[in-house]
C-alpha cells in the first residue's frame, strides 16, 4: 500500500471526534476481555469513559459597524486632511494609473509618518479602488502624502468622488 494513502487513513482516523468507552468484561473462561461495547452479563466494569466536550453555542451572526459619514473620517487627535487632489496619469489595456495627493497638517509637537489611505468611490459610495501610503508631516507644519493606484478601465467613468483618512 503506497505510503500516502497509509497516511490519508492515519489523518482521517485521527480528525474523527473522541467518543470512546472501555469495558472490562469476563470471557467466560476465566479471563478478561476489553471491549468497547457492553458486556451481554452484568458482569461489566467501565474503566475508561470519555466523552467529547459539547460544541460552544453558536455565536449570533455580528452586525456591521456602523458607517462613518465621509464628512468625519477618522483621522486622529494630531492630524488634519487640509486638501487631497487626484488626475490620471495614463491609460493601459486594462487599467487607468491614477496619481493621488493628500496634504495633511500635523498639530501634534513631534513629527509623524502618517498611513494615509485614499479611496475613490462612485455616486452609492461604494469604494472602487483604494491605495495605502505613508508620508511625513513635521510637527506643526503641513506634510504630503501620495501615491499611485491602477484603476480597472470600465470603473474609471463611474468614479464620483474621492476620500482620504490619516492615521497616525
Amino acid at each position: 500500500m503506497p505510503w500516502r494513502l497509509v497516511l490519508v487513513l492515519v489523518l482521517l482516523l485521527l480528525a474523527r471526534p473522541v467518543q470512546a468507552q472501555v469495558y472490562k468484561c469476563p470471557d467466560g473462561k476465566g479471563g478478561t476481555v476489553f471491549r468497547n461495547a457492553p458486556c451481554s452479563g452484568s458482569d461489566e466494569t467501565p474503566l475508561l469513559t470519555h466523552q467529547p466536550a459539547p460544541p460552544p453555542p453558536a455565536a449570533p451572526f455580528p452586525s456591521l459597524p456602523p458607517v462613518v459619514p465621509p464628512s468625519l473620517p477618522s483621522q486622529g487627535p494630531c492630524l488634519e486632511i487640509v486638501s487631497m487632489d487626484h488626475k490620471i496619469l495614463g491609460k493601459r489595456a486594462r487599467f487607468t494609473e491614477v496619481s493621488w495627493r493628500v496634504s495633511i497638517f500635523n498639530k501634534c509637537e513631534r513629527q509623524l509618518q502618517p498611513l494615509v489611505t485614499f479611496s475613490l468611490h462612485d455616486k452609492n459610495g461604494f469604494e472602487l479602488q483604494h491605495h495605502s501610503a505613508r508620508g511625513v508631516a513635521p510637527a506643526r507644519e503641513v506634510g504630503q502624502v501620495h501615491g499611485v493606484l491602477s484603476l480597472r478601465n470600465d470603473l474609471v467613468r463611474r468614479v464620483n468622488e474621492h476620500r482620504a483618512v490619516a492615521r497616525p
